[in-house]
């Protein structure tokens, strides 16, 4: 089972060793996040490493830990409004449900947002796809390397679901219109590209509402842990209220995510950041 990538915001503060001025304050820990923090614990400033601090609103979530029962869902529900910005339910809930006029959107509040609880479906950009333009040479360019580097460390494998019975039946009425699409689940039980070891697809269906089996390559098993591995902290249960440019750095405030935590510490907390 893997090691826990995360702290608290109590640690951080109690910390005393803990940098004046980060270097790089990373908010957010989905695939953006991921990839921003793996990528940057690389560099380094005048020999050193640089001071690297990812947040997130959400907590970090272990296998075994995920609702399986519709009666556990409501319980892991954070509704917020995109009217008035109120959040209702559950402020750490996994299920962060935004409601608004004209769309919904269901997202993931936990270490390694959207991926722990998608399909595992990750396709790659088609630039065909896109009208000329700068984006449409851009991956052009990278196409036939960055991305088959990024499927690698994202865990991206073709599945063979021909013994399913779905895919019999989707294949049944139109073998032409059926294609398997790859998936960032483990098939076999192994080692991913970050070392960590995955267990076998059961195909209980449970990816999207988090997996339990442990077969699922999500960001907290790959790129995080890539990040981890070179210094980079990682803090859950931080909700940024406000971000300002300040004197040549950014200012932040911070607050526990937690309601009664919030109160309990009154005044947000300030970091800096170049």
């Amino acid at each position: 089972m893997a090691t826990t990538l995360s702290e608290d915001l109590h640690s951080l503060l109690s910390d005393p060793g803990r940098p004046p001025v980060w270097d790089l304050v990373i908010v957010g820990s989905g695939y953006g996040g991921a990839m921003a923090a793996a990528e940057l614990s690389k560099r380094g400033d005048k020999g050193r490493p640089l001071d690297i601090l990812l947040l997130e609103r959400g907590r970090e979530w272990r296998n075994g830990a995920f609702p399986e029962r519709l009666a556990e869902l409501p319980g892991e529900l954070r509704l917020g409004s995109q009217s008035d910005g109120r959040v209702r339910g559950k402020a750490e809930g996994l299920y962060d449900l935004r409601v608004g006029p004209d769309c919904n959107l269901l997202l993931a509040n936990g270490l390694g947002g959207g991926s722990l609880i998608n399909a595992g479906v990750l396709l790659p950009p088609d630039p065909e796809d896109f009208a000329p333009g700068p984006l449409k040479t851009r991956l052009q360019e990278i196409h036939a390397g960055s991305l088959v580097e990024v499927a690698r460390r994202l865990g991206v494998q073709g599945v063979d679901g021909s013994a399913l019975p779905k895919v019999k039946a989707l294949q049944r009425l139109d073998p032409g219109a059926t294609t398997l699409m790859p998936l960032s689940i483990a098939q076999q039980a192994g080692p991913n590209a970050a070392g960590v070891m995955l267990e076998a697809c059961t195909n209980c269906g449970n990816c999207l509402s988090g997996c339990n089996v442990g077969a699922k390559d999500s960001l907290d098993l790959n790129l995080l842990r890539e990040a981890r591995s070179r210094g980079v902290r990682m803090v859950c249960g931080a909700s940024l209220l406000r971000l300002e440019r300040s004197r040549r750095r950014w200012r932040l405030q911070l607050v526990h995510t937690d309601p009664a935590q919030q109160a309990r510490r009154g005044a947000p907390l300030q970091l800096l950041a170049h």
